[in-house]
């Protein structure tokens, strides 16, 4: 998985700093680690990372998507933020897999989200009555509302295309 990330990420003129590795330990997720002390001199002379601007997924390039232009449709009472379009962007592209451009980014992601937004019944009912607890639930509120907007839209997408990703409210959720 890693070495996808590596090959597409040179590939495309990116590169790292011979001081620093990505690693995927067994446990699943990623890591960026330096091997040394890195000064400010050898930053001036080689940067940490240097990123393609053909591999930075922005609004604009996210907005450029068919599905995601149809789904912000949906929500004709003002314009989707750069959240949104990113969020739906990832989903889409995530649900695609093999077929998408950008699966070898997408699988050097955490599989799983990492906030409270992704906390399990027993932790959520831990934050009861805190201002944390209250802005999660508000925010799940918003996911949700955004989420049934597109959700039609969504499966009629998966449908005509055939893709077999999940565009569930989970998957909105990590693209968040």
């Amino acid at each position: 998985m890693m070495g996808d990330f590596t090959l597409a990420f040179s590939a495309a003129g990116g590169t790292v700093n011979r001081h620093i590795q990505i690693v995927a330990p067994p446990q699943g997720e990623r890591g960026v680690f330096a091997g040394k002390d890195i000064t400010g001199a050898e930053l001036a002379a080689e940067p940490l990372v240097r990123v393609p601007a053909s591999l930075v997924i922005t609004a604009a390039v996210a907005g450029c998507s068919d599905i995601v232009t149809q789904c912000c449709a949906e929500v004709s009472d003002s314009p989707a933020s750069d959240t949104v379009l990113l969020a739906l962007f990832l989903l889409t592209e995530k649900a695609r897999g093999a077929e998408s451009q950008w699966q070898w980014y997408l699988d050097a992601l955490p599989r799983a989200g990492v906030n409270a937004l992704h906390f399990d019944e027993r932790d959520m009912n831990a934050l009861t009555g805190t201002p944390l607890g209250r802005a999660v639930e508000a925010k799940l509120r918003q996911l949700r509302r955004q989420y049934s907007c597109f959700m039609a839209t969504l499966e009629r997408w998966k449908q005509s295309t055939g893709v077999d990703g999940s565009v569930s409210f989970e998957m909105y959720k990590w693209a968040h």
